[in-house]
């Protein structure tokens, strides 16, 4: 992955789920991004960092990046109806 990828997705990271990626874990990240990659069409991580922000049809690739970045103990809220209830849980008690 190149340094300038890897900027890319720290910057997509930080915009969409608020987690700073260490360099020390490219091979990690990387890895949560191969199936997605492939899935749409691009031959490496390298290539789907460049289309990011692209849509397809019902999907933002954006957002699908971003989800996968995240380790599968995080919770990814991407739509307000999911974000209503732990508001009022957490802030409205």
């Amino acid at each position: 992955m190149r340094q300038e990828t890897f900027s890319v997705l720290q910057a997509l990271a930080e915009k969409h789920t608020g987690q700073f990626l260490h360099k020390n874990k490219q091979v990690l990240f990387a890895g949560r991004l191969k199936g997605l990659a492939f899935r749409t069409g691009h031959d490496s991580i390298d290539a789907l960092a460049r289309h990011i922000g692209d849509f397809r049809p019902g999907a933002n690739l954006e957002l699908e990046a971003a989800t996968a970045l995240l380790d599968r103990h995080s919770r990814f809220v991407s739509e307000r109806r999911e974000l209503a209830p732990l508001f009022e849980q957490v802030i409205a008690p």
